[in-house]
């Protein structure tokens, strides 16, 4: 299947018409997805910082606190850098467009990265834990397919390092402290398969949000033509009335020989 197959597959809208309208609908595209990239950050932190407790919580049990702390202060950083970057792309004019989108994608893929780290952890989890640490990771990727507006590369620069890393943790028994079993495989199956549902998922919520960016677009074109189209009837409507009474006023005039 040929690149546009595969892009119409995973939900991009193709801009229509000719080349300069496409790249103004991209350009529109971009800004819209950054304001709500903008918007979104401000939900992210705290269900994030709350899950890395718990993470952190678990690692720290035996009195081992220096990784996990370490790498809370590097989550905490991230969060903040996030928030601050993605809060600023909006209105940066001296930076090209193109390069704020992926300034936003940048961020993503450190904030699916150090939480990959965490997955380091788990050698010293048992079971139990190492389930509430999947069931915790499974819930931010759910949750970044709202955070990340549904823009399909960002989401996967998210999921993937996490995907990844579970897969690699669970297939090798965390560095081979644990056995590997056959629900590990399945399990490394099952995020495989839950990771593509959520991209198809993502991909979805970024097609309707490109085709309602469009369709505003469209009816603000709209209203501004029938606007236009009003004012000159209304103008053609007042010239009429001018000529009417300037007809009206000549005719009541009395004939002179």
């Amino acid at each position: 299947m040929s690149t546009s197959g595969w892009r119409e597959r995973l939900g991009f809208v193709r801009p229509e018409g000719d080349a300069t309208e496409q790249a103004e609908q991209k350009q529109l595209l971009q800004h819209e997805w950054l304001l709500l990239m903008a918007r979104q950050r401000k939900r992210t932190p705290i269900p994030v910082f709350l899950s890395s407790l718990v993470i952190v919580a678990m690692a720290g049990h035996g009195g081992a606190w220096l990784w996990p702390g370490a790498w809370l202060l590097l989550m905490v950083g991230t969060l903040v850098l996030r928030y601050q970057v993605l809060g600023r792309l909006p209105e940066m004019p001296g930076m090209a467009l193109t390069r704020r989108v992926q300034w936003a994608v940048g961020m993503n893929l450190l904030n699916g990265v150090v939480l990959a780290v965490s997955l380091g952890f788990g050698a010293d989890f048992s079971d139990y834990e190492r389930m509430v640490q999947i069931v915790l990771l499974l819930g931010m990727c759910a949750g970044s397919v709202a955070s990340s507006g549904g823009h399909v590369f960002c989401f996967l620069c998210f999921l993937a390092p996490i995907v990844a890393a579970t897969c690699l943790a669970w297939l090798t028994g965390f560095g081979g402290v644990h056995p590997v079993r056959w629900q590990d495989w399945l399990l490394s199956v099952l995020m495989l398969c839950f990771g593509f549902l959520l991209t198809r998922l993502a991909a979805e919520v970024y097609r309707v949000f490109s085709e309602s960016v469009l369709i505003r677009r469209q009816q603000l074109h709209s209203n501004r033509q029938l606007l236009q189209a009003l004012r000159q009837t209304e103008q053609a409507m007042q010239a009429k009335t001018r000529f009417l009474a300037s007809a009206s006023h000549d005719l009541r005039q009395p004939c002179t020989r």
